[in-house]
C-alpha cells in the first residue's frame, strides 16, 4: 500500500486562498492519488488543535474545515497522524515504522530536515502550493 503523508498550509491551501482549501490545489492532489492509488495520512499542524487539546476528532474545527470538504471532493483522509512532541518528523517516522511502511511521498511546503525523509518529499511552494 501506498501512502501520502501530507501537509495542508502551502500544499493545498496557498499563500493567496489562506481561507479554506484551493480547489486547484485539491485538483492536483486527486489527479496523485488516482495515479498512485495512495492513502492520505494528515501531518499538517491545522492537526494539533484537536490533538493538544482533547477535542473529538468529528466535533473539531479541523474536521468541519478540511476533512469535510476534501470529503466533499472526493478525497478521504485515510488517518491523521499521532501527536509526537509537535515533531512532524516524529510523527511521519513513528508513523512509518508503526504501520511498516516502505511505499510513501512526503507532501509539505516547509523542508523535513531529515535526509532519509528527503529523497521521499515533493517540497511545494508556500505562495502556490501543489
Amino acid at each position: 500500500m501506498k501512502y501520502i503523508f501530507l501537509d495542508f498550509d502551502g500544499v493545498i491551501i496557498n499563500f493567496y486562498q489562506m481561507e479554506g482549501i484551493s480547489l486547484e490545489n485539491v485538483k492536483i492532489l486527486k489527479k496523485i492519488i488516482e495515479l498512485t492509488n495512495a492513502k492520505i495520512i494528515a501531518t499538517t499542524s491545522n492537526k494539533y488543535s484537536f490533538q493538544q487539546r482533547g477535542i473529538d476528532y468529528y466535533k473539531s474545527i479541523f474536521y468541519k474545515n478540511y476533512v469535510i470538504p476534501l470529503k466533499e471532493l472526493v478525497i478521504e483522509i485515510y488517518e491523521v497522524a499521532p501527536f509526537k512532541n509537535n515533531s512532524k518528523i516524529l510523527e511521519i517516522k513513528d508513523y512509518i515504522e508503526s504501520h511498516k511502511i516502505e511505499d510513501y511521498l512526503i507532501l509539505d511546503d516547509e523542508l523535513i530536515k531529515d535526509s532519509e525523509f528527503q529523497k521521499y518529499q515533493v517540497l511545494s511552494d508556500l505562495y502556490i502550493g501543489l
